[in-house]
C-alpha cells in the first residue's frame, strides 16, 4: 500500500479488498470488459458457470464498480456499453447537457449515474449480500445510462446499440456545433440564444439531414436559455478560440451583440 504522507495513516480506502458479485443478467465476459476499460479494478476473474466475478482492487473504488454492475446486470436485451473521450467538453458538466437535449427531443430517456457512496469506514465480515434486483417499475422503458469518468474526461453510455448511436449524435451536438448555431440563431433570427438552445436547433438540423421529418411536417422547437448567460462564452471570440471551437468565417457574426440589463 502506498500512504500519503498527509494522512499520516492508512485509511480503509487505501487497502487491496476482494469483492465478489452475483450478475443476474449479463455475461461475466461483458463485466469483466467493462470494468477492464474503466480501469477499475488490479485483478478481475470472471466466472462463468456461476456467473460471479472476483475483482480484487482498491476498496474505494468498489462503490464505483458496484454501480456500474447494477447499470449492465440488468433483464431485457443485453447492453452495451461504449466511450466517447472528449477533447473541449468537461464529461461531469456534458452529461446533464445531454440529458436536457434528450428531454427536449422527447426521443429517448437518459438517467445519469449518481455518485458513487464513499467506502466504508472498515471492511465487512463475510460474504457481502447480493444486491437486489430493480423494481419492476424501473424496466417498463428503456433508459440509456450516462457515466462521467472525470479521471479520463469520457463519457461511458450503457444501453442499447440503436440507443448509443443516437447519444452520439447529441453528444456530437453540444460540442462546437451548438456554439456556432446559438450565435446563427442570434445573428439571422434575432433571437438571443443560449448554449442549450443551440444544442437543440443543432439537433434538428441533423434529425432534418438524416430524413427524420417530412415536407410537410410542422417542428415545435423550445429554447431553454437565454444568451445573457453566455456572454463571457459562446459569445465571446476570446473564448471559442480557447475551446478550439472558433470558425474564422463566422467572426463577425456577434460583434454588434450588446447585453443591456434593464
Amino acid at each position: 500500500t502506498l500512504l500519503d504522507a498527509k494522512k499520516g495513516k492508512v485509511q480503509y480506502g487505501d487497502v487491496i479488498v476482494t469483492r465478489v458479485f452475483e450478475l443476474a443478467y449479463t455475461d461475466t465476459t461483458s463485466a469483466k470488459n467493462l470494468l477492464d476499460a474503466m480501469k477499475l479494478g488490479v485483478n478481475i476473474n470472471p466466472i462463468e458457470a456461476t456467473g460471479t466475478l472476483v475483482v480484487i482492487g482498491y476498496a474505494y473504488r468498489m462503490p464505483r464498480i458496484e454501480q456500474l454492475l447494477e447499470m449492465i446486470d440488468r433483464p431485457g436485451e443485453p447492453k452495451q456499453f461504449r466511450f466517447r473521450q472528449l477533447k473541449y467538453t468537461m464529461a461531469k458538466t456534458l452529461a446533464p447537457k445531454i440529458k436536457t437535449l434528450a428531454e427536449q427531443l422527447g426521443t429517448i430517456s437518459i438517467t445519469i449515474a449518481a455518485p458513487a457512496a464513499p467506502a466504508p469506514a472498515r471492511p465487512a465480515r463475510g460474504r457481502p449480500p447480493a444486491r437486489p434486483a430493480p423494481p419492476p417499475a424501473a424496466l417498463a422503458k428503456p433508459t440509456v445510462y450516462l457515466d462521467a469518468d472525470e479521471r479520463t474526461n469520457r463519457i461511458l453510455m450503457i444501453g442499447l446499440e440503436e440507443q448509443l448511436a443516437l447519444i452520439d449524435e447529441f453528444i456530437k451536438v453540444t460540442d462546437s456545433e451548438s456554439a456556432h448555431t446559438a450565435r446563427e440563431i442570434s445573428n439571422t433570427e434575432g433571437i438571443f440564444a443560449g448554449y442549450t438552445s443551440g444544442a437543440v436547433m443543432q439537433a434538428i438540423k441533423q434529425l432534418n439531414e438524416r430524413g427524420e421529418f417530412g415536407a410537410d411536417d410542422n417542428v415545435v422547437v423550445i429554447f431553454p436559455d437565454h444568451g445573457s448567460r453566455y456572454m463571457s462564452k459562446i459569445y465571446s471570440d476570446q473564448w471559442m478560440e480557447d475551446q478550439g471551437f472558433l470558425d474564422t468565417d463566422k467572426v463577425d457574426e456577434t460583434q454588434e451583440i450588446q447585453y443591456v440589463k434593464g
